[in-house]
């Protein structure tokens, strides 16, 4: 079997991704001009993740800092209106009827993104993806929970339905009063958002206030404003 390994030449420090698949479609068509054995597709991908791994290792710390919040940003912008409309998907799966559904209505979905989050090894670009998007959505879903949770101060007074559709009966915990159903909502909504903060920090390895003044730093004031603007008419 001929031997598939190959080398990557010397050549300037790769500045942005685009570089890097300008060298290794290089090194392929050199390798053609040569006749030397060409590596197959999956030897092609490793040696592009490890020159994508070297290049940012060359990255200062505030160029890793400035390219993941230019990731996350996007992605929690993304993940925002997914997150404001999960616990609505229980009219869409199990009907009108259960509406307010127990576990669509409450964090839970924020909860599997974040211990995902913190399983995810390295703090490159994935990481600020996932991360961002988790915390767009863990906010999205959030603060549909606290304006359902607001004992009627934001949106009318709302019902939770517990039970197992199509087993068991479906209504509140306790007859004739909201008390549980809002206190129920609210913890979810609260927990979402604390959940929200814990996402940013895993994302972009700050403080979210931090992060507010490295983006303030990094980016116009008009990109800022409008990201903002987008997030206030989603």
């Amino acid at each position: 079997m001929p031997d598939a390994s190959f080398h990557w030449p010397h050549r300037r420090m790769v500045v942005c991704p685009e570089d890097i698949r300008e060298m290794a479609l290089a090194d392929y068509l050199r390798m053609q001009r040569e006749d030397t054995p060409l590596p197959g597709r999956l030897d092609l991908t490793l040696a592009l993740v490890q020159k994508a791994r070297d290049w940012w290792e060359r990255l200062s710390p505030e160029q890793r800092a400035r390219l993941r919040l230019g990731v996350a940003i996007p992605a929690g912008l993304l993940g925002f209106p997914l997150g404001a409309g999960l616990p609505d998907l229980d009219i869409a799966v199990l009907g009108i009827g259960a509406h307010r559904y127990f576990l669509t209505h409450s964090a839970l979905g924020a909860f599997f993104v974040r211990q995902f989050l913190r399983r995810m090894t390295g703090g490159g670009i994935g990481r600020a993806v996932v991360g961002g998007a988790g915390a767009g959505m863990a906010l999205g879903l959030g603060g549909h929970l606290v304006i359902d949770g607001s004992f009627g101060l934001l949106d009318g007074q709302k019902s939770v339905q517990f039970g197992i559709p199509g087993l068991t009966d479906m209504g509140s915990l306790l007859s004739g009063t909201l008390v549980d159903d809002n206190l129920y909502l609210l913890a979810n909504g609260l927990w979402a958002l604390i959940m929200a903060r814990d996402m940013v920090v895993l994302a972009t390895g700050k403080q979210p206030e931090e992060a507010q003044q490295t983006a303030s730093r990094y980016f116009p004031e008009p990109v800022l404003s409008s990201l903002r603007a987008r997030l206030r008419a989603i």
